[in-house]
């Protein structure tokens, strides 16, 4: 009798371990998703500047045509999917009992949501000039975005480096993401932005794999 009520028990244990490893995944496996289309796109923004005929004062440059409606909206999926890690990062007690810190990684999921406004509006007036209404608007959206985003992961990255709930490695991946998107502010409009994106995804793919690292240690 004891084996046949002790059956369903287990199953519905067995279950709920199921779905709390898949809630522990998909915040950095959504972060990889997220470094991979940024790379992606990095590569390919720096192919088509030499041979665009777009001009460069405008918001879908280099990009033309259905390719620059594909690119921005990807772009916007991925970063609305990146809001979901972010979301769990802050909830996640890696920053341990630091203010600064918890208000640092909420900073970062606000900076997400504004750079998924930022593209909406890219996507929707994406022949705009920069000096236009829509341009100039798209412009203080990531300019916004960026300030948020690197504030808040250096905030939330000084909180993890020292709350030690994270160990090793997995310490710094948050402050580096920090550290070079306060350093891409300037570059987002020049030459270097290929590239600069491109280490950006390096960033991010180091704070992805510190999230599935060890995923029992956080909290839910």
């Amino acid at each position: 009798m004891t084996t046949h009520l002790d059956a369903p028990a287990t199953s519905t244990a067995t279950n709920r371990s199921k779905t709390r490893t898949i809630s522990q995944l998909l915040p950095g496996a959504a972060a990889l998703v997220y470094a991979g289309v940024q790379l992606d796109g990095g590569i390919i923004a720096a192919a088509y500047r030499s041979i665009s005929t777009v001009p460069d004062d405008r918001l879908n440059f280099p990009f033309s045509g259905s390719l620059a409606t594909a690119t921005s909206l990807t772009w916007g999926l991925t970063q609305a999917l990146f809001v979901v890690t972010l979301v769990a990062f802050a909830r996640s007690g890696a920053v341990g009992a630091s203010r600064p810190g918890r208000i640092g990684a909420w900073m970062a999921v606000a900076g997400s949501i504004v750079y998924v406004a930022a593209h909406a509006v890219s996507l929707t007036f994406r022949d705009a000039r920069l000096d236009d209404p829509a341009g100039r608007v798209a412009i203080t959206l990531f300019v916004l975005a960026t300030l948020l985003t690197a504030v808040g992961f250096i905030l939330a990255g000084v909180a993890v480096a020292r709350a030690g709930c994270w160990t090793a490695w997995r310490r710094y991946p948050v402050l580096a993401v920090g550290v070079w998107v306060l350093c891409m502010l300037p570059l987002q409009f020049t030459s270097l932005l290929p590239l600069s994106v491109a280490v950006f995804a390096a960033t991010i793919a180091a704070f992805a794999v510190a999230l599935l690292a060890q995923p029992e240690d956080r909290k839910q």
